[in-house]
């Protein structure tokens, strides 16, 4: 085996281990996301969700849920251009609740 042979053989040992190692970070940022998601699902108290009314104000929304995993815009027909909050996108139990302006519009679990 010549030099060429030699370099060819420890650039694919080394690309093999890059990507190993690029496997597992992904692997537990996963895991993370997905921990993040069970926890923002778990500080929900339903009894508190089902007692959301529409027309709520976004702080009367955080103070009974607390602060949403994410944030995004939505368009439904019927309601327009929402702005929505999700507690749980990763877990068992996500929860949506959408804003039209400043007012809660709908709450729902997915």
């Amino acid at each position: 085996m010549g030099a060429f042979g030699r370099v060819a053989k420890w650039v694919l040992i080394v690309g093999g281990a890059v990507i190993v190692v690029l496997i597992i970070v992904a692997v537990l940022v996963v895991l993370e996301a997905v921990e993040e998601s069970e926890q923002s699902a778990a500080q929900v108290d339903p009894a508190k969700f089902r007692a959301l009314r529409g027309g709520e104000s976004k702080a009367e929304v955080r103070a009974a849920l607390g602060e949403p995993e994410d944030r995004s815009p939505k368009a439904v027909e019927g309601f327009g251009s929402l702005r929505c909050w999700y507690y749980g996108l990763l877990a068992d139990k996500t929860y949506e609740v959408c804003f039209q302006g400043e007012r809660l519009a709908f709450a729902v679990r997915l």
